[in-house]
């Protein structure tokens, strides 16, 4: 079965229904028709794609297909000229007067496919129409008889339109629920005021007394496109919901949808052999040989070669993974590739780089000496997704030719024996949806930085270690039968797990041998010894820190045997004592739910590198007075208007040595003593450092101290004192007509010790 994208654009939290029409109205038509296609929305703007539904067309790219889409006059990209797309129908004359404008092809075919929307779902939205209904009976009351939708912005922005209205049959219908309940509300209704366009359009439907509320956030450019490519004039819109009420009503939909139905684009094979892609079709938790796969059934599409022998090479600088999930990709999977080099190169391992939107998210060595061994790499950009694209820079490849290995010329990398895709089985998603307040700023922080090694020189001061070799950092660490490890408490209840990676361990300690105890209670422990790998993992989510206690605990763990030097390591080396295991690493998994991150203490037992955090630029931009128009998922970097905002959990504000914002550029009026930092209206110690081309603000938070009367989230305030126009900051005319002080790059924090 072929795949088809269908652009679906997403907001940062839940949905905008009008956003999820296209989909669902190609699907269904489809369906119709009888074609096999497998329709899956997308936010990616590489691949092939059809766009239907929305104010989009900035999205389209080469080889995209456009059927009944807008412009976006907010939106200032503009379709570069002899791009190939093909255009089968617009929403309406504004928009197609613009593409005549800028050189393409359009037809005088108008309609947003959402007037299909109803026809195409009848005996859906009619079931739950009858399921509202049925709901309403129960409680005593019935279906509203208005309805008022407002556009997602107002929503979003405007609050008090959600307020419940004093008449109890006016109802808010907020856009983010699913296209189905809102279609099924409105045709049970008797009027329908609305700024959100495709409550319009469904309205206009059902042929509903509509009145038009003026959006405070969108331009009028869309709903003059609508009304007339529907053959209307556009009608007069009302400030607010009381006016609405005394307005006047749209003219009725008299609109011939024939036209738009014929062009719809996969009624054509042509289009079709456009569009399609031939994903790999991957089920998690299924491990997959490259000697059982086909030449053409394969995840490896740019830069590899053809399987051969069991193996698929590399053959180019940059490669591209894509694969298909049914359902989606889950939180917390991985994709593990069991990946060798060649043993020929005077560079010990190649080096492979995962790329995302442009930037290296991961990077990790494949040894020459080591044969096969298994990768991790992080699908959490991928979260929701069906369909999954990585990309990979390999780098320190090798031509075999050059060392006498045949004639061939190409830069061999990496080969691939096999993969597997595995999910997080103990990620609960209820709960973690239904508790996401306070903030806890760990859980905006990349997995792999949630994740602390511990130095060994401090645990060897703890009963039960030795080290006889190593007088510094030491490889390793020898533990007798019995040992502790100390831990400040609060820190201990921070943590998911605690893991202790083992070299080597004594015959005679065995899975039911091994305990684990705090101060004499005892702890869930996995001791797992298989396949040459060995580790002691230790369960602390249920552990929690009592007032009453100590700060600091001991965490005891006992091996139940242990053997002499020879038994254990084959060596006569170590002095004449008896011990149990060899242990390379000991770290630990910060929790997302548990972490109000009380003084870290043992902080200071990590590597400096590994207190430093950086916070995802997304969950940055959802503060005051920063906007990204040209990024819509994960940003290169934000724009500062003069005064911006950052929303802090107080407990972990409060754990931070500093916070510090990177800045690419910066507004030539912004000057050293014009910018201003505040906590909650109390001044705080900030050095703005602007020069030799490398500008940063740090702000000192050594003196910020966390009171209990306080609540637990707090706004931390900065000033850039000027802004200035994006020509000048930035030499750019293409953002949007406001002012701005600054451009973010990057924020990080140090953690305290």
């Amino acid at each position: 079965m072929a795949l088809i994208y269908v652009y679906s654009w997403k907001p940062k939290s839940s949905i905008n229904f009008g956003d999820e029409i296209g989909p669902m109205v190609v699907e269904a038509l489809c369906r119709k028709i009888g074609l096999d296609l497998e329709i899956v929305p997308t936010v990616a703007t590489k691949k092939s794609k059809l766009l239907a539904v929305g104010s989009v067309i900035h999205e389209a790219n080469d080889g995209d297909v456009v059927w009944g889409v807008g412009v976006n006059s907010k939106h200032s990209r503009k379709l570069a000229k002899g791009t190939d797309i093909m255009f089968n129908a617009v929403r309406g004359p504004l928009t197609r007067s613009i593409l005549l404008n800028d050189g393409f092809d359009c037809p005088e075919i108008y309609g947003d496919p959402g007037l299909l929307f109803p026809m195409l779902f009848d005996k859906e939205i009619r079931a739950c129409r009858g399921r509202l209904e049925r709901a309403a009976e129960a409680l005593g009351t019935t279906m509203p008889e208005t309805l008022v939708i407002p556009n997602l912005n107002d929503d979003r922005f405007l609050p008090q339109l959600a307020q419940p209205k004093p008449d109890k049959s006016i109802m808010v219908l907020r856009p983010n629920l699913n296209p189905i309940t809102i279609a099924a509300y409105i045709s049970a209704a008797k009027y329908v005021i609305s700024s959100s366009l495709h409550g319009l359009v469904f309205a206009d439907v059902y042929r509903k007394s509509i009145v038009r509320m003026i959006s405070q956030y969108e331009p009028e450019f869309k709903y003059t496109d609508y009304y007339e490519g529907t053959g209307r004039s556009v009608p007069m819109a009302y400030p607010t919901v009381e006016a609405a009420l005394d307005g006047d009503f749209v003219h009725a939909l008299e609109w011939n949808p024939e036209p738009l139905i014929r062009a719809f684009p996969l009624f054509k094979e042509e289009m079709i052999d456009r569009l399609k892609l031939n994903f790999f079709k991957l089920q998690i938790g299924s491990y997959y040989s490259v000697s059982d796969l086909g030449i053409e059934n394969t995840p490896f599409t740019a830069g590899w070669s053809h399987p051969t022998d069991g193996v698929v090479w590399s053959i180019s600088d940059w490669v591209d993974l894509d694969f298909f999930i049914k359902g989606g990709v889950q939180p917390n999977s991985s994709l593990y590739v069991n990946l060798g080099a060649l043993t020929v190169s005077s560079k010990p391992a190649v080096c492979i780089r995962v790329v995302h939107n442009g930037k290296a998210v991961d990077t990790f060595f494949v040894s020459r000496k080591k044969g096969v061994h298994p990768f991790r790499i992080s699908l959490d950009d991928f979260i929701g997704e069906s369909s999954v694209s990585i990309r990979l820079k390999i780098e320190n490849t090798v031509r075999p030719a050059d060392h006498g290995l045949g004639n061939d010329v190409r830069d061999i990398g990496v080969y691939v024996q096999g993969f597997i895709v595995e999910g997080d089985r103990t990620l609960d998603l209820k709960e973690e949806q239904a508790d996401p307040a306070p903030l806890n700023v760990l859980a905006t922080l990349p997995e792999s930085e949630r994740t602390v090694t511990f130095k060994l020189e401090t645990v060897q001061e703890n009963r039960g270690w030795t080290n006889p070799n190593f007088e510094g950092i030491p490889k390793y660490l020898w533990a007798k039968k019995v040992v502790s490890l100390r831990f400040d408490r609060n820190f201990l209840a921070t943590l998911d797990n605690l893991t202790l990676f083992l070299s080597k361990v004594a015959d005679n300690v065995q899975v039911d041998t091994i305990s684990v105890e705090i101060d004499g209670n005892p702890l869930d422990a996995e001791f797992v010894k298989k396949n040459g790998s060995q580790y002691i993992r230790i369960n602390l989510e249920d552990f929690v820190h009592h007032e009453n206690e100590s700060d600091v605990c001991s965490l005891e763990i006992n091996f139940g045997s242990d053997a002499p030097p020879l038994d254990v390591f084959g060596s006569t080396t170590l002095p004449r004592q008896r011990f149990a295991a060899q242990v390379r690493k000991i770290g630990a998994t910060l929790s997302e739910k548990k972490a109000d991150s009380a003084p870290l203490n043992v902080l200071a037992t990590l590597p400096e590198s590994e207190r430093t955090v950086t916070f995802k630029l997304e969950t940055v931009q959802e503060n005051r007075g920063w906007t990204n128009p040209n990024f819509e998922d994960i940003p290169k970097y934000l724009w500062a208007k003069k005064v911006v905002s950052l929303r802090f959990d107080r407990n972990f504000l409060a754990t931070l040595d500093n916070l510090t914002l990177f800045l690419s550029k910066v507004a030539d009026n912004v000057q050293v003593d014009t910018i201003s930092v505040e906590i909650d209206g109390n001044p705080l110690d900030a050095e703005f450092v602007k020069k030799n081309g490398s500008q940063y603000i740090r702000i000192n938070l050594e003196e910020f101290v966390r009171h209990e009367s306080e609540s637990d989230v707090c706004s931390l305030e900065i000033n850039f004192g000027s802004d200035a126009s994006p020509l000048d900051v930035f030499g750019s005319t293409t953002l949007p007509r406001q002012r701005f002080a600054a451009q973010v790059r990057k924020i990080g924090a140090t953690l305290r010790d």
